[in-house]
């Protein structure tokens, strides 16, 4: 029997799909928790914080839909300048009032151990 190919778009679905099969309790691509009916699961992607007016209007609204394991994407736009700053006043505004912690933020981009350590300092200073 020849083995499909899969490439482009087909290759992170089955490719996830593969994950499920190795024990992977859940993938954060949608199409595959749809067409393999598997858990859907992960964090915020740039497109939800490009689809809102703000970066502070889409970190408050992802942490009011999902307060328990909160953790805000920051590279989008400007780590420094915005994504850590909005993070923290979400983080205070939304969850600190309820008792919850966040749990993370998360950097997808940029010289990612300059800015871990960065960010790090800022959020102990912070309190988070």
């Amino acid at each position: 029997m020849a083995q499909e190919e899969h490439t482009g778009a087909s290759a992170a679905i089955y490719g996830a799909r593969a994950s499920i099969i190795g024990g992977a309790c859940g993938t954060s691509c949608t199409l595959t928790a749809k067409m393999f009916n598997v858990p859907a699961s992960g964090t915020m992607a740039h497109s939800w914080i490009q689809s809102f007016d703000s970066e502070y209007e889409a970190f408050k609204a992802y942490a009011e839909l999902y307060p328990n394991g909160c953790t805000m994407l920051i590279d989008t736009y400007n780590t420094m300048e915005s994504g850590l700053p909005n993070a923290i006043k979400v983080f205070d505004e939304v969850l600190k009032p309820k008792g919850i912690r966040p749990v993370a933020v998360r950097l997808d981009s940029g010289d990612l151990a300059y800015l871990s350590k960065k960010v790090r300092r800022v959020l102990d200073e912070a309190r988070i």
